[in-house]
């Protein structure tokens, strides 16, 4: 069974996928939210033969959603009426992102915009969130 992981967010969505057995996340890439990403992510789903869908829930510490948790409630309604969708706290997944990606980063920064390391930021978190999915799916 394959999954998809979503990271969410206002400007840009950055997917994972996972392989054929279900155990091993693995970032896509990262897409613009913009009108016609739904029609989008529809056709990677039928490409890569999705079967499942987990999307990072934007909680704060204190449990609460965010703002942005309305529109991933609305994405997630859409994607509910092909595909199973599951929801993973994503809280502090981008900013886990970004202190791997700053580590990593002294070794090429001079190839290293900052738009670049800014979504590369969101296809690693949308592979945590997918990863933590896998991980208590699988009994890891």
């Amino acid at each position: 069974m394959k999954y998809i992981g979503i990271d969410y967010g206002k400007k840009n969505i950055g997917l994972a996928i996972s392989d054929s057995s279900g155990c091993v996340a693995m970032p896509f890439g990262v897409y613009s939210n913009s009108q016609d990403f739904t029609q989008k992510f529809f056709e990677i789903l039928e490409k890569e033969k999705i079967s499942e869908v987990v999307i990072g829930q934007s909680l704060n510490q204190k449990g609460r959603e965010n703002q942005i948790n309305s529109e991933i409630k609305e994405f997630a309604q859409k994607v509910s009426q092909k595909h199973k969708v599951h929801f993973v706290n994503e809280i502090f997944t981008s900013m886990e992102s970004k202190w791997g990606i700053e580590k990593n980063i002294r070794r090429d920064f001079k190839k290293s915009k900052k738009q670049n390391k800014e979504k590369r930021v969101d296809d690693k978190a949308a592979t945590m969130i997918l990863k933590t999915f896998l991980e208590k799916k699988n009994n890891f």
